[in-house]
Formats: C-alpha cells, structure tokens, sequence
C-alpha cells in the first residue's frame, strides 16, 4: 500500500516529512530543510546521528507516543509542511489538532527525596519567577532549580500558578509531607520558669506603684 501524503492547499514545501512510531520513541524522517527542523525541535525532538533522523524518547514525562506524532504532524502541517503518518485516524488527529500537548514544566523529586527539581523549557522570565519559590536554589550539576521538600506547601502553590505537573514520585512525597503535617500533635508547651517570672512581673508593677510589700497579702 502506497504512503498517503497530506499537505495543507498553501504548502510552503514540496519536502516531505515521514512520522515514525516505535514503541519507546516517535522519529520524524525528511529532507534537510529549515522549516521542519524549526517545526520539529518546537515538539522536543532532538536530531539523532545514527538513525539520521529527529527523534523524541517517549517516557512518563512526553506523554504517550500517539499524541506526540499527532503533535508533530500538527506542528508540521501548520508550518506547511507536508506529512506522512501511518495511520489514517492519527492523520486525522494531526490535521484536527486533537491531541494531549506535551508538558514541560514538571516538579520531580531527588532519589534521596532531600529536594524536589523543577525542570521546564527554555524561558528566563519563568526561571526568574521559579527563583522566588522559598529556597530555591540553581543546582549546576542537575541543571535545574532545587527546592527543599520542607517547603512542599509554597511549592504547591507556585505550580498551580504555572501549570506545573508533579511526577509520580513528586506526587508521594508531598502525599507523605501532607500525612506528617495531618498527624501532627498539638501541645501548649509551658516555659521552664513560668510562674517564678509570673511573681517577679507582679513584684515589678507593684513597686512602680508605690506598695510597700509587707502591706501586699
């Protein structure tokens, strides 16, 4: 069966860009040509030496791989480039634009689960604005923010501001800070010393007022 091309009527190009599910990657295979690289390195794609293809690795954090070609393919096709899916229904998703978008902004958590790491796409103003979380701090061997778990809650809040996801992991963790904060006892500690200072304050006010303490009761 012959591979069905589909191009939008103002196609910029007559360079064809082939779409390739695998089951661990999505692969996008053409000519050299500057408006498919500009398309597909938008999608997350990164050019990949031996197989001379682009090539996106699909993991808990891209979503599943029928949405990232459906996303490419959209991507491509507004771009006026045309496709080749191997699919008609993923096609159809490609051209309808009906697909899950790939997140970038994730909230994870160290092994050591010391930290949670933001990681999210190139972007200085949110980067700046990730620097005001409370205890952030740049971690140059990670290449990302870190942020103490210990500050979980304005975490949370920053995330929800931004459409941050929590991995997995990151998802227990808070889970886990979120039953300690719950569990916690209550208690109305007494200082040590407490009613001898009681005495000395009421000794204190009664000579500012002038009573002579072997008048007191």
């Amino acid at each position: 069966m012959d591979k069905q091309i589909i191009k939008t009527a103002d196609a910029k190009t007559e360079d064809v860009a082939e779409i390739i599910i695998e089951p661990s990657a999505v692969s996008v295979s053409s000519p050299k040509n500057p408006l498919i690289i500009a398309a597909v390195k938008a999608c997350g794609f990164t050019w990949d030496s031996d197989a001379v293809r682009w090539t996106l690795a699909i993991s808990p954090y891209t979503g599943g791989a029928e949405d990232r070609a459906a996303e490419v393919g959209n991507a491509l096709l507004c771009a006026g480039v045309p496709i080749i899916l191997p699919d008609p229904q993923l096609a159809q998703r490609a051209v309808s634009g009906t697909f899950t978008p790939r997140c970038e902004r994730w909230v994870r958590v160290l092994n050591d689960g010391s930290c949670f790491t933001l990681r999210h796409e190139r972007n200085d103003a949110l980067y700046r604005e990730a620097r005001r979380v409370l205890g952030a701090r740049w971690n140059p061997s990670l290449h990302c923010l870190t942020v103490p778990v210990c500050r979980w809650q304005t975490l949370l809040d920053f995330a929800d501001a931004l459409s941050f996801r929590f991995a997995e992991t990151a998802q227990s963790k808070i889970a886990e800070l979120q039953r300690q904060k719950d569990a916690a006892v209550l208690v109305s500690p007494r200082r040590p010393g407490g009613k001898a200072r009681k005495e000395s304050v009421s000794e204190m006010m009664n000579q500012a007022a002038g009573v002579i303490p072997d008048l007191i009761d």
